[in-house]
């Protein structure tokens, strides 16, 4: 399973693609009237366990303003799902170099762990207001995945297995949700169907070939 999980590396700069946008397919209707009660950590705290992130694990130095930045968006305009998508995102970011080597347990750790939940918890406050936020739910079962939560992130990546099949956002849940689903021992026909479909697209998209090798003899 650890050759399983370094595959994982592979598709996070093309998802940070996918992902850094305002989703700008999300009616408007379909997003609750009402502000989120979602308040976002202090601007110090943000700046400090943003500065950890990057001296511990070498998280990029230019991140961090955008914590500041997305913080102040929040607070301007907090029943937007997209902000506090974006939100959760520019932490998760930050973050997930920590987050990666939770294993390491070091002095850091806390602070790991303080801004993962602040990114989930944005993600959740925008999945409060807009619960068809496709993108968000992918992140949110990222997230959890990596913070070895995958049975919590399952019914948030098939949220994702509702978009167009084959497009790439359907790439990211589909890889991610065979990988727990293996890691859990949880193989079905369902896993077997969707590995299916995944290999097939995967002929078009290359980089999701290792991950196809890797899983056939777990689907297979």
């Amino acid at each position: 399973m650890v050759l399983i999980k370094s595959l994982l590396t592979i598709f996070w700069a093309a998802a940070m693609l996918r992902f850094k946008f305002i989703i700008a397919f999300i009616p408007w209707f379909a997003c609750s009237a009402f502000a989120s009660d979602f308040t976002p950590m202090s601007e110090q705290g943000l700046q400090s366990k943003g500065s950890t992130m990057v001296s511990a694990y070498g998280a990029s130095p230019s991140l961090v303003p955008s914590l500041i930045e997305g913080r102040a968006d929040v607070l301007d305009s907090p029943s937007d799902c997209n902000v506090l998508y974006n939100y959760g995102l520019r932490v998760y970011k930050v973050a997930r170099p920590g987050i990666y080597k939770l294993s390491e347990a070091g002095a850091s750790v806390g602070a790991v762990y303080q801004l993962a939940g602040e990114s989930e918890s944005s993600y959740r406050a925008a999945l409060a207001l807009c619960d068809n936020h496709g993108r968000t739910h992918i992140m949110l079962g990222l997230l959890l995945s990596e913070l070895s939560r995958a049975v919590e992130a399952n019914p948030h990546l098939k949220r994702g297995l509702t978009l167009p099949e084959g497009s790439a956002d359907w790439m990211i849940a589909a890889n991610q949700y065979l990988f727990n689903q293996i890691d859990l021992n949880l193989i079905g026909l369902e896993e077997r169907n969707l590995y299916g479909k995944f290999k097939e697209h995967a002929n078009t998209k290359t980089a999701y070939l290792k991950s196809v090798a890797r899983y056939a003899p777990y689907v297979q």
